[in-house]
């Protein structure tokens, strides 16, 4: 017979358990499929178009305007120098000098005998250019002697038509005067050769003196020393170099243009540049196109102009540039801030009736906080930026 301490315990057991059991009606309710969540906020911003000037790529260096190397035009022993590397310059500065003594000996001479043909000629003042070749005592006095012959023929003439002379006069009269003829002839030759002669010798005055001029090297123009080939106290043969001159201001930049942007470019477009180790932007002008393609490259060699007054830009400096053929062009933009990119892939995230939706784009152009938009976006669309971690279907709240 079953104790009754056992009814009693089996009792307690069952209400044990009956007290463990979960009750279905007085269970918290699950979460129903699409019941509303809070919207992510998100900041927004519309896709506009905007101005973005179109502009071909290229690459190039910076090169002087001008490079020349200061050369001797006559001989001589090299007496100063008076620049060296480094050195800027001013044009019409002296740069060096040679011995000149020889050359002032040689325009001396050169002097003496211009006077001694000048005096035989009859000049004093007046230039050659300015004299008259029968005012000359020697054109002179056979004029006279040609007058005097004209008139003792004239004579011998009425006479032998009175029958006062004989025929033997009037041939000799007329023989005088035919001779007479001649030495105004021949004293007109002479003078002209001796006319001549100044000339030749005023030339060799001049040439003197430019030789002795050309003992003192000058700065063609405004630049700096690059580098220096000679020494003081060298001799020095005509065009042996003395100093290498640059020209900095302004600059010249040499770039290649491929084949297929050649036809976009014309002088006067703007360039800009970024120059290795300067930071600011540079900013000149297209001023030469080459009329050839370069057969090796296929590429179009032109070149711009950029002001250095400063001179802190130097020539062989790598440099990128961008030449704008069109200033005023409109295109489709969006922030950078707005862009994801995953595995090569760019995308952005529209917001379309409260929620999330992924779009892949192609870009183009990038800079300045902006990207070109090619395909994927139309004006008016609206874009979450900054969007992370954000996934289709999300519901946003634009802030």
């Amino acid at each position: 017979m079953p104790s009754p301490h056992c009814g009693v315990a089996g009792l307690a057991l069952a209400g044990l358990l009956c007290a463990c059991t979960p009750n279905n009606a007085s269970a918290p309710a699950q979460a129903a499929p699409g019941a509303a969540t809070t919207p992510r906020a998100v900041h927004v911003t519309t896709v506009a178009e905007e101005t973005w000037e179109r502009s071909v790529a290229a690459t190039g260096e910076l090169a002087p305007m001008e490079q020349v190397v200061v050369a001797t035009k006559v001989p001589g022993r090299l007496a100063t120098l008076k620049a060296d590397l480094g050195q800027r310059v001013r044009r019409g500065e002296v740069l060096a000098t040679l011995e000149s003594r020889d050359y002032e000996f040689r325009q001396a001479q050169a002097a003496a005998t211009l006077a001694g043909a000048r005096a035989v000629l009859g000049l004093a003042e007046q230039g050659v250019g300015e004299y008259v070749t029968d005012e000359s005592a020697a054109v002179k006095l056979a004029l006279a002697e040609l007058e005097q012959a004209r008139l003792e023929r004239e004579r011998a003439q009425t006479l032998a038509r009175d029958g006062v002379d004989s025929q033997a006069r009037l041939d000799s009269a007329e023989a005088s005067f035919r001779a007479a003829e001649s030495r105004v002839q021949e004293a007109r030759e002479l003078v002209e050769s001796r006319r001549a002669l100044v000339m030749q010798r005023e030339a060799e005055l001049e040439i003197a003196r430019a030789q002795l001029a050309e003992t003192t090297l000058e700065a063609p123009f405004d630049g700096a020393i690059v580098a220096r080939h000679s020494a003081t106290g060298a001799y020095l043969a005509i065009g042996d170099g003395v100093l290498e001159l640059v020209r900095l201001d302004p600059l010249r930049l040499a770039l290649s243009v491929p084949e297929r942007d050649a036809g976009l470019l014309q002088v006067g477009q703007r360039v800009r540049a970024e120059i290795e180790g300067v930071e600011r932007e540079l900013e000149g002008g297209l001023v030469r196109l080459s009329p050839v393609l370069s057969e090796r490259s296929r590429a179009l060699r032109v070149e711009a102009e950029f002001a250095n007054p400063d001179g802190s830009l130097r020539p062989g400096a790598f440099a990128r540039a961008r030449i704008v053929i069109d200033p005023t062009s409109r295109t489709l933009t969006v922030p950078a801030a707005a862009l994801l990119e995953f595995a090569g892939i760019d995308k952005v995230f529209l917001v379309k009736d409260g929620r999330a939706e992924e779009r892949r784009v192609t870009l183009g152009r990038r800079g300045d906080g902006r990207a070109e938009v090619l395909e994927g976006l139309q004006a008016g669309d609206v874009v979450v930026l900054e969007p992370g971690n954000l996934t289709t279907g999300t519901a946003v709240r634009a802030e």
